[in-house]
């Protein structure tokens, strides 16, 4: 059943709507969280509501950016959907990660927030000026990745621990 919804991206036939689902749920982190536990049917608004605090960097700090908290959260928990608790389960998150971690700074040559939409949250002024207008880059770059997010995702899922040296 993975491999149908993957075929579906590929040909186009779901739509990318991460754009529509980032004004909906207005975090990158709880975002990109809902988008791939529904790639995978495995909603839990309670969960991804909890990723909330992840955005801007870990709560504005900066951080790694929290289209990727996001997306390694949903990763993990899928990982956890097929495996349940165990080291195999904690084996396959950590290749995802691996994964998610390589395409997203592809994507946005960066895993630090602060880098890539170029201000401080610690600044007022400078969070001001995110909301009023930096505001539309999170939510454009949420549709640059998504499609990447859950290509990397099932790619990181798909690879053996036995035969990776990284973990």
């Amino acid at each position: 059943p993975l491999n149908i919804h993957y075929q579906l991206i590929q040909v186009g036939t779901r739509k990318n709507d991460t754009r529509k689902q980032f004004f909906k749920h207005k975090m990158c982190s709880h975002t990109m969280f809902y988008v791939i536990n529904r790639e995978y049917d495995n909603f839990n608004e309670e969960q991804e509501r909890a990723s909330d605090p992840l955005v801007g960097g870990i709560m504005q700090g900066g951080y790694q950016c929290g289209l990727l908290f996001g997306t390694i959260m949903g990763a993990g928990k899928e990982s956890f959907r097929i495996h349940g608790n165990n080291d195999r389960s904690t084996a396959h998150a950590i290749l995802a990660t691996q994964e998610i971690q390589k395409a997203f700074v592809e994507t946005c040559k960066s895993e630090d927030c602060k880098e890539i939409i170029g201000i401080d949250w610690k600044n007022r002024w400078q969070r001001w000026k995110h909301t009023l207008t930096n505001l539309m880059f999170c939510f454009n770059l949420s549709q640059k990745w998504g499609p990447d997010a859950v290509k990397a995702v099932k790619e990181g899922l798909r690879r053996d621990p036995e035969s990776s040296p990284e973990i």
